[in-house]
């Protein structure tokens, strides 16, 4: 469930916000959607019972958020001005090139394998076909500063994913996707303001058709997508979560040719043929590492509690990162009767 709505959903915002964007300036546009979805959710979570997040809770999600959505989506949002849906959505599909490397030199992750590497020269290889600068194939012209654009804001992305991982956000994933998306439109505000988008905006020029992209993006594509890439992010491994660039690219790809007549070229048939094929070779390697590697057996201590009772503790290596955490959940007996 969680895969499937960043998989489809997702693939489909890259329609609404090429939609929205038409005749709402792209920061505020983006500002608005995260923001008040942001508030809502978090509104929600304290009503419920939900501790108020700690200041540097704040602090890691100002980050995260910052990166993630005001450098990642709104890079994009801002590049949709000048280039198709699809396109977009197969620039962005760079993300998982962008994980593997900023997981390897910046994370401590798995120093990339030759199969990773060539994935990796796969990738980029995709792009080269996608924008074609030389001209060997013939296509669509590429704007190639919204292109670089898009490019810059797969790599924000992904770099806020990793540091989402050992952020000190709260352990309430909604929660923490609710300051996320507080902390980004907050950023995408200033962002509008600073570029002058305010000072022009004007609600009387928005289209019936911008006002629906904003609405699916608010409603369907700020809620659902979103808080299940936290989960995931939480609960998998990073090569996995990146899968969704598999499904991702085709989905806009079809949905503007199918509801904006947006060209279908040569390049980009070309160009999902090796992005794709790099991120099959980047997270099959990774699956593979994960698979093969050691889980050390479970330590067992004992100790006496306050009450005289034995408490059977196991220390349980991790097999991702090598750290150790204690279980002491109740496997208890008394002393009085235990013969161990």
């Amino acid at each position: 469930m969680a895969f499937g709505s960043v998989y489809l959903i997702w693939g489909s915002t890259y329609l609404a916000i090429k939609v929205a964007v038409e005749t709402i300036p792209p920061f505020l546009m983006l500002a608005t959607r995260f923001g008040l979805a942001g508030l809502l959710l978090y509104a929600y979570l304290r009503l419920s019972g939900h501790a108020a997040p700690r200041r540097r809770e704040w602090l890691s999600s100002m980050t995260v958020g910052g990166l993630m959505l005001a450098g990642g989506t709104g890079s994009l949002a801002w590049a949709e001005q000048f280039v198709s849906s699809g396109l977009a959505a197969l620039l962005v599909s760079t993300a998982p090139v962008w994980m593997v490397v900023l997981d390897w030199l910046a994370f401590g992750g798995n120093r990339p394998g030759w199969i990773t590497y060539t994935g990796i020269a796969v990738g980029f290889a995709g792009i080269f076909v996608l924008v074609d600068p030389i001209g060997v194939l013939a296509g669509t012209e590429i704007n190639y500063l919204a292109a670089g654009v898009i490019v810059f804001g797969a790599l924000s992305w992904s770099l806020g994913s990793l540091q989402s991982r050992q952020a000190n956000l709260p352990s309430s994933p909604f929660m923490a996707a609710s300051l996320q998306m507080i902390c980004g439109g907050f950023i995408l505000f200033v962002g509008g303001v600073l570029s002058g988008e305010i000072a022009q905006f004007d609600t009387s020029a928005i289209s019936t058709s911008s006002y629906l992209g904003w609405a699916y993006l608010f409603f369907v594509g700020s809620f659902i997508p979103f808080n299940a890439y936290i989960w995931l992010m939480r609960n998998t491994t990073a090569a996995k979560v990146s899968t969704y660039a598999f499904v991702n690219p085709i989905v806009a790809v079809l949905l503007g040719w199918l509801f904006l007549n947006e060209p279908i070229t040569i390049n980009m048939i070309v160009a999902i043929g090796l992005l794709l094929g790099g991120v099959v070779l980047i997270t099959q390697r990774s699956r593979r590492r994960s698979r093969l590697r050691p889980v050390a057996p479970p330590l067992i201590c004992y100790d006496l509690d306050d009450d005289r009772k034995l408490i059977v503790k196991e220390q349980v290596i991790a097999a991702s990162n090598g750290s150790s955490a204690i279980d002491e959940r109740p496997r208890v007996r008394d002393t009085a009767t235990s013969t161990a």
